[in-house]
């Protein structure tokens, strides 16, 4: 038994030695079953592995059966070479052919038999002068002391051996090389190519593992979706240089609206800007992820993240609500961000909600600006109205607020109207690229600037201390990437709740006398230790 077990090791290592791939596949093979069986199963990965090596080791095995067959066929080439070379060697053998042909035939007179040894003797020739085209030179030469009726040491060895133990040697004839040669480079190149195409394989192999691997990462991690997660529930909170409590970010004002009463007009306004096949795709824009990714290769910013609709509904409630926007954008990160957006934008959503729940989801629960929640909020807070009675103008303002509110908030400065107007135009352009509008629509509604429909006012929010609040939450915001109005933080500041509202006393003329009402002003106090504002 031991004897057996030894001589099969044997002939596996002879195996291995004399077809490297072999060892090769068997090595990649078991590699991929130990990952395969953390991913998928053992049993996936071993039937798996059995199919594909079985190609490859059928493949492998015709293939050397086919070389070896031309091997052969080329060794009996050259010995028929070497055996037409070794009959007509001497001046004997030539005498001898002659004689048993003239024997079998017997001709009737001399002339018939001068013409038929002159014509077997051309054809002996001209067989001769075949021979040593395709024999090496050492042949060439004994051909030659044949014909002069010589033989050489080395011809006699030749024609003592036997046929099929002689050897021809490969060297160059004319400089050229013999047709064994040339077919070792043959199979020199098509070994090359082979072990190439192995590696590709096995890199394929091990591509799909880690990809087999990385989406069952994504599936593990993935959150359930809860409709009561998209609401807001928690605030953040500033604290004075006390510790105590002295304004919030992010508390809700919200109402909801049905799918039914929002005009179709701003549903136009949502899909041609944020999402254009919405109503075609499954959750996932395939086409246009494409062509972001193309963009985005070639440095093109504004080639856009193709995040659709519902993927956007994920992202803002699930992915990156409570992580640092930053981290989740770039690197490895980003990569698991997106495609957990694709994962639960197609499995949790689109099999579960209907478009017009998914809409009722996107356009209800987004932050707006100035502290609006939700497209009907958010109609109150700038237009004085509800989100069933805004005309084209308005709906292309809010529909474009979805991508920035904080930078395209119509209230909150000069700088960001402009920018908000802007990106109404932009809406307004897409819309009838889409065909949602005609160009004599999208002129009238141009007239209709942001500064003559936005008619509401910035609400009131931290009383006495706006000022500081908001600057605080652009700083946070630029330190960590965390939005304080969409993400539930505990900031501690430097603020001196006493000093600041001595301030404001001043400021209001409560303590102090302003010769001129229309005199502004401004006051910062600095800590002359630490550079801290009270």
């Amino acid at each position: 038994m031991k004897n057996k077990i030894l001589d099969f090791f044997n002939k596996l290592k002879m195996l291995f030695k004399n077809n490297p791939i072999y060892l090769a596949i068997a090595i990649v093979s078991l590699i991929v079953l130990i990952v395969g069986s953390i991913a998928i199963g053992f049993f996936k990965s071993f039937i798996f592995l059995f199919t594909v090596d079985g190609i490859l080791i059928l493949c492998e095995y015709l293939n050397a059966k086919r070389n070896k067959q031309k091997k052969l066929e080329n060794n009996q080439d050259n010995e028929i070479i070497i055996n037409s070379n070794n009959d007509y060697n001497d001046d004997t053998d030539y005498e001898k052919n002659i004689t048993v042909e003239q024997e079998e035939f017997e001709p009737e007179d001399d002339n018939v038999e001068n013409s038929y040894k002159n014509n077997r003797s051309s054809e002996i020739m001209a067989t001769n002068k075949k021979v040593v085209k395709k024999t090496n030179n050492k042949n060439v030469k004994n051909v030659n002391n044949a014909k002069n009726g010589k033989n050489t040491n080395n011809e006699k060895k030749l024609n003592n051996k036997p046929a099929n133990q002689v050897k021809v040697e490969n060297k160059k004839v004319d400089g050229k090389s013999t047709p064994k040669t040339k077919e070792q480079k043959k199979n020199k190149v098509k070994k090359i190519i082979k072990i190439i195409l192995i590696i590709c394989f096995i890199l394929g192999i091990a591509a799909l593992i880690a990809v087999c691997l990385f989406f069952k990462m994504i599936i593990d991690e993935a959150p359930e979706f809860d409709v009561q997660n998209l609401m807001m529930k928690e605030s953040t909170i500033l604290y004075d240089n006390n510790g105590e409590e002295m304004g919030r970010l992010g508390s809700e004002n919200r109402e909801i609206i049905t799918y039914d009463e929002l005009p179709e007009i701003f549903i136009d306004a949502i899909v041609a800007t944020e999402d254009s096949r919405f109503f075609q795709h499954n959750g996932f824009d395939f086409p246009r992820f494409i062509k972001a990714s193309l963009g985005q290769a070639a440095g093109n910013s504004d080639a856009g993240g193709a995040s659709t609709l519902t993927m956007q509904i994920v992202k803002n409630n699930y992915t990156v609500k409570n992580e640092n926007v930053e981290e989740k954008s770039t690197g490895f990160e980003g990569i698991k961000r997106k495609f957990t957006d694709i994962y639960m934008a197609i499995f949790k959503l689109e099999k579960n909600y209907t478009k017009q729940e998914l809409l009722e989801f996107y356009v209800n629960y987004n932050y707006l600006g100035s502290s609006s929640y939700g497209v009907e909020q958010a109609c109150q807070t700038y237009f004085n109205k509800s989100a069933k009675d805004i005309n084209l103008s308005e709906a292309a303002l809010i529909a474009g607020l979805y991508q920035s509110p904080g930078a395209y908030d119509p209230l909150d400065g000069e700088e960001n109207a402009a920018r908000a107007e802007q990106r109404r135009l932009t809406v307004l352009n897409l819309m009838e690229r889409h065909g949602y509008i005609s160009k004599e629509e999208r002129k009238i509604a141009e007239k209709l600037t942001v500064d003559k429909i936005v008619v509401g006012e910035r609400p009131k929010q931290n009383g006495d201390y706006r000022a500081f609040v908001d600057m605080v939450a652009e700083d946070v915001k630029e330190a960590t990437g965390w939005n304080p109005h969409t993400t539930a933080l505990d900031i501690y500041t430097t603020m001196d709740r006493e000093k600041q509202d001595h301030i404001n006393k001043i400021m209001s003329g409560e303590i102090y006398s302003w010769e001129n009402p229309a005199v502004q002003a401004g006051i910062a106090v600095v800590s002359t230790k630490t550079g801290a504002i009270a």
